[in-house]
């Protein structure tokens, strides 16, 4: 998503008025809106949750004291936000809106679905034995003990001698 900045301008009934707005800040993250009084100031003007606070009358906010501090300064401000926006879908007289069937379908089309094995006919087991004895010399438990690795690749990776 991309971010917009805006400037927004509040002009309280009096110096006093409470703005209806909780500000905070979280480690490093910047002084964001956490909570808005439906019937304050803020709200009413424009103030989302989770605006980014930048400034307030032209001075930057660093802290969420100085900002109460700023929002208790003066009747009239000029609170700068950063928000999350939505991406805009370009629309025109050349340029059809997508329609409800390309934003869902998929973009490549589904696989057909696999086939079950037919019922009653299963493989039949692979012997053991004939692994066990086709194994190299080089999977000797000496050379399996110096790296456990030489075991695996032996028993996996050496093709078998033919027979």
């Amino acid at each position: 998503m991309a971010k917009e900045r805006k400037t927004i301008t509040v002009t309280k009934p009096n110096q006093q008025a409470k703005m209806g707005v909780t500000v905070t800040k979280t480690g490093y993250s910047p002084i964001f809106v956490s909570g808005l009084s439906t019937n304050g100031v803020g709200a009413s003007c424009g103030l989302l949750l989770n605006d980014v606070v930048v400034a307030v009358n032209g001075t930057r906010v660093d802290t969420p004291v100085q900002c109460t501090d700023l929002f208790k300064s003066s009747v009239t401000l000029d609170i700068t936000v950063e928000r999350e926006v939505a991406p805009v879908t370009k629309t025109g007289p050349n340029i059809p809106a997508p329609s409800k069937q390309q934003e869902t379908s998929p973009a490549t089309p589904p696989s057909p679905p696999k086939a079950d094995p037919p019922k009653g006919k299963a493989d039949p087991p692979k012997p053991k034995a004939a692994a066990a004895k086709a194994a190299p010399a080089a999977a000797s438990p000496a050379a399996a003990s110096q790296n456990p690795f030489k075991k695996c690749f032996a028993r996996c990776c050496v093709p078998k001698p033919q027979q």
